[in-house]
């Protein structure tokens, strides 16, 4: 044995379970799941001793979800390993388990532990399918919990779900957190945040194949930067991101996160594996980068009212479909200009400020000008 173990508290009694999926293998399994009574253990070779003969594996517990992920080439060997359950154990020529002990993962020496991002060539095509339990679309996200088992929904699927059921699922009891006296609150809540996860991919795009293909490329390439680069690089890049895309973002993290779902997408590209644990690590550093942004809009409508007292304007724009509520200039205030409630044509500049941080996006509107062109009662 090569490496030295100072600290680990010794098992008598251990069995690493029956071989579920081989992930790597030389001359003997490198890497490979194995299954006790449903659970799935994942066992990485870290050592021989071929004097003795005997291999040596890190043993830790393993979800469906982070094995499809490992098996598409989505996962990283060492996110799995890094957790607080983790076992040694050697094992025999014939079979026979000779060793075993829990340890910290803090005690491993760092050796014996695979490169932080390496990950596993993809499984062919059909082992991939077979773990999955069904033929993947071309875009679909996969999402799953320990409550709720996994769930699938194609581009499309997706799309016309958030079109058709988005008001009755916002208004089910169970979106907040499942009910126990209700049999089907499990698959009530997993379709909202289905719906949620969804709304990343369709209020940020338009329905084109274009728009798939920035969907598979944009994921992956900003979840990775959130979660590797420092505050001041993220500040950089939300000052150039669509804030529509913003706000879809950190709705699609922010289920996640407080769920504690993991989510796969899968796309022409490839997979993408994440769970809480990432989001977190994306949560911090969009918060401490703390940015904001201010942009300015000309809008052609109707002033529907506004209140000097208070300093605050109701703005409606030419087509009738969106109503801007926010607080006049000062200088617009100074003017002590009478508004009534009838309706005047107008052209204002308005003031769109945006503060990006993870748990909030709030926009207000400044009314900067105002010119009178006539009266509409």
């Amino acid at each position: 044995m090569i490496f030295e173990w100072p600290s680990y508290r010794q098992k008598i009694s251990f069995f690493p379970g029956v071989n579920f999926l081989t992930l790597m293998e030389y001359d003997f399994k490198l890497l490979f799941v194995s299954s006790i009574s449903d659970k799935f253990y994942l066992n990485y070779f870290i050592d021989e001793d071929d004097n003795e003969g005997k291999i040596r594996y890190l043993y830790t517990p393993i979800s469906m979800m982070q094995i499809r992920a490992l098996a598409s080439g989505s996962l990283a060997i060492y996110e799995c390993i890094n957790t607080k359950d983790i076992h040694i154990y050697d094992i025999g020529n014939d079979g026979v388990v000779l060793f075993s002990a829990e340890l910290d993962f803090s005690e491993i020496p760092k050796d014996a532990l695979p490169p932080e991002y390496e990950s596993i060539p993809p499984l062919s095509k059909d082992k991939i399918n077979e773990l999955y339990g069904f033929d993947l679309g071309d875009l679909c996200f996969v999402l799953s919990s320990s409550d709720t088992g996994n769930h699938t929904l194609s581009f499309n699927k997706l799309s016309n779900f958030l079109k058709v059921t988005q008001n009755i699922v916002y208004n089910l009891p169970s979106c907040n957190g499942a009910s126990v006296n209700q049999s089907s609150s499990d698959d009530y809540e997993l379709k909202a945040v289905a719906l949620k996860a969804a709304s990343f991919a369709i209020i940020s795009t338009t329905k084109n194949e274009q728009a798939k293909k920035d969907i598979s490329i944009f994921i992956p390439e900003l979840i990775n930067f959130f979660i590797r680069k420092s505050p001041d690089e993220v500040y950089s890049k939300l000052h150039n991101m669509p804030k529509k895309l913003i706000g879809a973002f950190f709705e699609y993290c922010k289920e996640i996160l407080n769920n504690k779902y993991e989510f796969i997408l899968k796309h022409s590209d490839g997979f993408l594996y994440i769970n809480h644990l990432n989001i977190e690590k994306i949560r911090k550093n969009v918060d401490a980068a703390n940015c904001s942004q201010v942009e300015e809009i000309e809008v052609s409508g109707y002033l529907i009212g506004a209140n000097l007292h208070n300093n605050s304007f109701c703005f409606e724009n030419i087509d009738g479909d969106k109503i801007y509520k926010g607080k006049m200039s000062r200088d617009f205030k100074s003017s002590n200009s009478v508004i009534t409630l009838s309706k005047i044509s107008c052209k204002a500049l308005l003031k769109n400020e945006t503060e990006i941080r993870f748990s909030k996006i709030t926009n207000s509107y400044e009314l900067l000008k105002l010119e009178m062109q006539q009266n509409a009662e």
